[in-house]
C-alpha cells in the first residue's frame, strides 16, 4: 500500500496518496518511517508545513524510541548543516 501511496504521490495524485497512507498508518500504527517520511511530504506539498513538522518529529521519536542510529546520525547532521554558524560560515 506504501509503494502505491509513493506513486500516486509522484503522478501529483496527492489525496490519492494522502488516503492511502492514512490508511497505512492507521493499519501499522505510526511504525513505518517510509510512510511518516511520504506523510510529511504530502503536508508539505499542501502547504501544511506545522503538520508536516509534528509528523517529523513523530518520525524522530520512533527513531529514537527504536535507536535507529541511521537515522539518529541523519537528523544531527541535518540538524548541525542548518545550525546558524553553519550556514553564515560557509566559504563562498
Amino acid at each position: 500500500m506504501i509503494n502505491q501511496a509513493w506513486g500516486q504521490f509522484s503522478r501529483g495524485n496527492i489525496p490519492k496518496a494522502k488516503q492511502l497512507v492514512d490508511d497505512y498508518i492507521n493499519e501499522q500504527a505510526t511504525t513505518d518511517y517510509n510512510a511518516l517520511n511520504l506523510l510529511g511530504y504530502i503536508y508539505l506539498e499542501d502547504g501544511k508545513i506545522d503538520k508536516a513538522e509534528s509528523t517529523y518529529q513523530q518520525w524522530l521519536q520512533l527513531s529514537r524510541k527504536n535507536y535507529d542510529h541511521v537515522l539518529l546520525n541523519s537528523t544531527f547532521l541535518i540538524t548541525y548543516l542548518n545550525s546558524p554558524s553553519i550556514t553564515t560560515n560557509k566559504a563562498t
